[in-house]
């Protein structure tokens, strides 16, 4: 089978700016903490995890569509909450949430680096539109409510590429995350 081509546009310009690395300080602290809670099989919400050691990953996709209409969003909110404001403040995340000046926010997966963070960006922002792979555990789903979101959340499953806009897509895959 060939795979078919699709046209998903074009963009004028592409910039990611990375806004956190660091999913966590310690590596052997993250290692000892999914150890002593039972292991990778062990769902996420019940590892004891070192509220010191946490950190978080983030990026902000700024792009010119074909048509040089300005894009934005911004690629996971990390995971502690300070931290993530910190970082949110330091890169002016805030005032461009706060402004409207994001167009949405996009969630690669569920794991607690990528998504636990999602109040300090919703507090500069309850309604910024969402964007999740399918498959979100209930308890995710329940932080994501928890967190005061208001507005609206799409689920992007693992067909064709989905349309972000003219020039951007995004593909998903139904595969198992550990620590789920």
């Amino acid at each position: 089978d060939e795979m078919s081509k699709v046209d998903i546009g074009r963009v004028r310009s592409l910039s990611i700016k990375c806004l956190s690395e660091v999913s966590w300080h310690d590596d052997a602290r993250m290692r000892q903490d999914v150890r002593e809670s039972g292991g990778l099989a062990t769902d996420q919400f019940d590892v004891k995890w070192t509220p010191e050691n946490a950190a978080g990953v983030s990026a902000l996709i700024e792009s010119v569509d074909g048509e040089g209409n300005p894009r934005r969003f911004l690629m996971d909110v990390g995971w502690e909450l300070e931290y993530m404001d910190r970082v949110f403040r330091r890169e002016g995340i805030d005032r461009m949430l706060s402004e409207g000046r994001i167009d949405f926010l996009y969630i690669t997966h569920e794991h607690v680096d990528h998504f636990w963070g999602l109040p300090a960006a919703l507090k500069y922002r309850p309604d910024l539109k969402i964007l999740i792979p399918t498959g979100f555990s209930e308890r995710s789903r329940q932080l994501l409510r928890a967190s005061g979101h208001a507005g609206e959340v799409v689920e992007l499953g693992p067909e064709m590429p989905h349309l972000l806009f003219p020039g951007c897509a995004s593909v998903t895959f139904d595969i198992p995350i550990f620590l789920k």
